[in-house]
Order: structure tokens, then sequence, then C-alpha cells
């Protein structure tokens, strides 16, 4: 592999049959998920979208309901611009996300070339990418939109940091770090992209000793937006550290978590358990690919200006693979699961975003391998490779569409639930004064909810006249942790609920933008009487009779 193969210019001419391809494999494997619906998280970040009057508040403000927990502006933006655009409409927010989804995936690809990487080399590399379940889940849950803008963005960051390598040109440097800013903005683990970044300016500096300045003060400019969007966060959090680990402090979190990490990681990756494959199948593709890894020519050694051209990327991926993580071991610990048969295709996608970016570091790794094999002469190698890519990528293609298609299923028929609550909720003359409040009773969420889906969350998310119940308090027969209500109706009344004591003192209420989260104590706080009083309806939550 050598840089001078794939000039800035080329690329465009390479891409003229590989980018249809790509988009639509994509879109076939995306496909079922148009038939899906909201799930976990999805209602509370709608209903955020729909109360807050400007994108611009999440940037500004700590805009998650636990608070000091997260700073995610460009996500929570995103959903913002999702729903001015297609409201509650499941399929138009879809629609975005396949965008999102096909767009990464090209990205990669452009990259990759941009690292001289063959283009059949760098087309299956980033088929195995896009068609990987890991990828569709990911792009397939609404609320994982935060990690596929953060790799989005990152590998744009990259793309960008290596056309400024190639070219010594200063807009690509500066779209390069506005790019990194906005994968950071998205989620933390955009941080990545930066350490990325600035191994390849060192690997330039100590390797081209005429251009050791220019690249270090390059570097540091990436230090610099790592510094100020870590001072932004710890300004709109009031804390350096996260409110997910609560009192267990960070040492013990981060160990538990990276060690569960890569206990699960392997599985992820293989995606063996959902998808079944047969065991003949595995055993034919694990010999087709030991003939391709068989050494490529025991006489011959590979020389220093190989190794050194490899290099870059290999850093870049290898940046990609492992130190998600270690951004991601606090939520490993707390809620990661293992993949298994048994969990359905809603549980497998919501999980897999903990994995996403890990797959796109290994993909690039991969391409190299590829790369390698496929420049050398030896037929019998390169077929078994190619042979083996392509079943790979059919089967993850086939596996995808099959968990979108059940992903979609299970999707829609829990989302009877929340289609029942909307019924009772058109059948409602909302008070206009306060307090206001009402009671959905017989409700048991299904398992891909748990108790993280208030019907709070739910009702505000969907109902169409949001004005209407924008003060009011919808509480279930299970915890409701938070209400959404609209900032006009700040101090709206909410006896007879009282606000959960914290530090000593009530827990306040807290806005973003038009929006403002009131945490009440749960219904067991309230008297035999008091419960009496409350407005109440009854709803058959059987999610198998939902349509």
């Amino acid at each position: 592999m050598d840089p001078s193969i794939n000039p800035p210019g080329q690329e465009s001419r390479r891409l003229w049959w590989s980018t249809p391809l790509i988009l639509l494999l994509c879109a076939f494997v995306f496909w079922p998920g148009f038939f899906a619906d909201w799930g976990r998280d999805d209602y509370m970040q709608l209903a955020m979208a729909r109360l807050v009057d400007s994108p611009w508040a999440f940037f500004i403000t700590d805009h998650f309901p636990l608070p000091n927990s997260v700073f995610r502006p460009m996500g929570f933006a995103s959903f913002w611009l999702g729903q001015a655009i297609a409201g509650s409409d499941f399929q138009g927010h879809a629609a975005i996300s396949l965008a999102l989804f096909a767009a990464t995936a090209l990205l990669l690809h452009a990259l990759l070339l941009r690292f001289g990487i063959r283009p059949l080399a760098a087309l299956v590399a980033t088929l195995i990418l896009a068609m990987h379940p890991v990828t569709v889940g990911t792009a397939l849950w609404w609320s994982a939109r935060f990690d596929i803008l953060a790799v989005l963005f990152v590998l744009l960051a990259l793309h960008q940091a290596r056309m400024r390598l190639l070219t010594d040109r200063g807009r690509h440097l500066a779209l390069s770090l506005v790019a990194l800013l906005a994968a950071a903005l998205s989620k933390e683990i955009g941080l990545i992209g930066a350490a990325a970044a600035f191994l390849l300016f060192q690997h330039r500096a100590w390797s081209d000793r005429t251009a050791f300045w220019p690249t270090q003060r390059a570097s540091l400019l990436y230090i610099l937006v790592v510094l100020g969007f870590l001072a932004w966060r710890t300004a709109i959090l009031g804390t350096g550290g996260s409110g997910i680990v609560g009192n267990d402090g960070l040492l013990e979190p981060l160990v538990e978590g990276l060690l569960r990490w890569f206990e699960l990681a392997p599985v992820y990756f293989g995606f063996q358990p959902q998808l079944g494959w047969p065991i003949a199948l595995v055993v034919a593709l694990l010999i087709l690919f030991a003939l391709a890894l068989l050494p490529l020519n025991p006489t011959r050694r590979k020389n220093t200006s190989e190794i050194g051209s490899a290099l870059p990327l290999a850093l870049t991926g290898l940046c990609l693979a492992l130190l998600p993580a270690l951004l991601q071991a606090p939520v490993v610990r707390l809620n990661a699961m293992p993949l298994t048969a048994e969990i359905s295709a809603v549980e497998a996608a919501m999980q897999s975003r903990l994995y996403f970016m890990s797959l796109a570091g290994l993909c690039m790794l991969a391409a190299l391998l590829l790369d390698r094999i496929l420049s050398s002469e030896q037929r019998l190698r390169q077929s078994a490779l190619l042979l083996g890519s392509a079943v790979t990528v059919l089967m993850f293609a086939a596996g995808s569409y099959q968990q979108a298609r059940s992903f979609a299923e299970i999707s829609h028929r829990n989302a009877g639930l929340a289609r029942q609550a909307m019924a009772i909720a058109a059948t409602i003359d909302w008070p206009s004064s306060e307090p206001c409040h009402l009671v959905l009773d017989d409700i048991t969420p299904p398992p891909e909810w748990s108790i993280y889906v208030s019907m709070d969350s739910v009702i505000k998310a969907l109902y169409p006249d949001l004005e209407a119940i924008d003060h009011c308090f919808i509480h279930a027969n299970y915890p409701t942790f938070y209400h959404l209500i609209a900032s006009e109706h700040a101090e709206a009344d909410a006896e007879p609920f009282e606000a959960p004591i914290y530090a000593g003192a009530p827990l306040a209420r807290r806005q973003v933008g038009g929006l403002t989260f009131a945490y009440l104590k749960s219904m067991e706080s309230l008297s035999p009487e008091q419960r009496t009083a409350l407005p109440r309806r009854s709803i058959d939550s059987a999610p198998s009779g939902n349509e």
C-alpha cells in the first residue's frame, strides 16, 4: 500500500461505481426499519424536542433528565431538527436515520481511499461495516443518534486531517477541527477522533522532519479543541465527571466497565447468537480466511516503506477499535447485556451502539489486511479472501435485514401500548387550570421498555395539541422519574405531589429553553384518599393485542 496510488482528485473517479452499490445495500438492510416505531428513550427525547423552543438551548444548559450526567447538544439538536421537519411521524425520522447511516458508510469508504487502500479492498471493508448488525441496529434505534453522529463526524474529521497531510491546505485542517468538535458535542466518544488525528500528525512529524513544526502546531490545535470542549462541558454540567457513576468515584466504574466491555465485545462483533449461522458455513469461512492469511511470500521481507505507509491507518484503526472501551466503560458497567439468542432484536440493537465505533476501527484494520493480500500475485489466496469476504458480507446483509424486520415487528407491537394511551388521552377534556393530573393504571410495560418509558413522555411526544397538556402531570402504576412541562408553567401546582428530597432540600425543577423538568415523588408517597381523588384511567397493556 502506498498513499501515492490514490492522490487527491482520483478518489471521486474511484467512487462512481462503488457509491451506488453502497447506497443500495444500505437501503436494503435498513428498509424494514421504516415500518418500526418509537421505543425506549425515544418518547422522552421526542417530547423534549417538542417542548424546547430552540436547538441552541441544548448548547448552553444541562439538558439531560439526570442532572450533571451527559452533554450531547448536537444529538439533541438533531432530534429537535427532526421533529421540526417530520413532527411525530416515525417514518420521517427513519428516513433521516437512513441518510446518516449511508453517509457514515460512504465516509469510511472515502477515508480508506485517502489512505491509499485499493478500491476493492476499501469496498469490502466498507460493506462489512455497513452490513453488520451492530451498525444497522445502531441506525435503527432512533435514540442511538448520538453514536451515529459521533462516528460520522469522527470519520469526517479524519478524512479532512488526511487531506491536510496530503495537500498541506489550511482549510482541510479547519474543517477537521470543526468536525472533531461536532463529534464530541454529539457524544463524548467523539473525542477519540482527536487521539487518532493527533497520532496521524505525530507520525508525519517524526517521519518527515521538514514538516515537524507545522504538524506539531496542528497537533496543538487538536489538543486545544479537546480542552475547549471539556471546559465547555464542565461549565454546563458543573462537574468534570458524570452523574451516571453516582457516588462510586471513577476508578471502580472504569475498571469494571473495561473488563465487561472486552468480555462482551467478541460476541457482538460476530453476532453469532442472533444470526445463528450454520456451523458448516462458519467452518468453511474459517478455512477460506485461514488460506488467505497464510504467509503471502515467505521469502520476501517487508521493507520499511511498506510498513511506514500502512502505519497511519493502523494507528487510526487501533484508536477507534480500542479507545471506546475506555469511554464507554461507565455505561457498560451500568446496563450492558450479553448478546444471546434469547434477547430480542430491539434489545440487541440498543446494546449495539456500545460497539459501533470499535467496529469501524476494526474495519479499517481489516482494510489494511485485505489490501495487502489483494496486492499480492497469489491468485489462490486472493480468490479465497474474496470468496470468504463476499459470503461474509452477504450473510451479514441477510442477517441485518432479518434483524431489522424483527426490530420493526417488536417495536411496532410494543408501541401499541403508546397508541392505547393516546386513545385514552383523546377522550379526556384536559383542564386548562392547575393542578392537572392523569393516572394510567393496569400498565405492564414490554420488556424492552421496562419502567424507563413514562406515560408522561409518551403522551407529550405524540399528542397533537401539545399546548392543551403541556402543564399536566401524567402518572402510571409504576414510577415516573420526571415530568416534562412547558416552562411557561414552570411553577405549575403539582398538589398533592411533592418534590423528592435531595441533599437535604426539595429537588428543584430545571429549565432547558421552553422545557422544564419537574421531579415528583411517586404515587406511593400519597395517602389512599389522595390517590383515590386523582383522575384515573385503566389501560389494557398486553402488547400482543395492540394495533
